[in-house]
């Protein structure tokens, strides 16, 4: 996870659902909320897979 996702994570107007634990120097979310967070990314990065793909054709 680079940094610029780790600020829009915790900088977001709804936020809620994510926190930062000072004594582990991490992003915290319950199991739930990193799943749902994990299959938009992926689905995110397939999509732009499928376009450079296309553009390349």
């Amino acid at each position: 996870m680079d940094w610029a996702t780790v600020y829009d994570l915790l900088n977001v107007k709804d936020n809620s659902s994510f926190g930062w634990d000072e004594h582990r120097q991490m992003v915290v979310a319950k199991d739930a909320i990193w799943n749902l967070y994990i299959n938009i990314v992926e689905k995110i990065d397939a999509e732009d897979v499928a376009t450079t793909n296309n553009i390349e054709e």
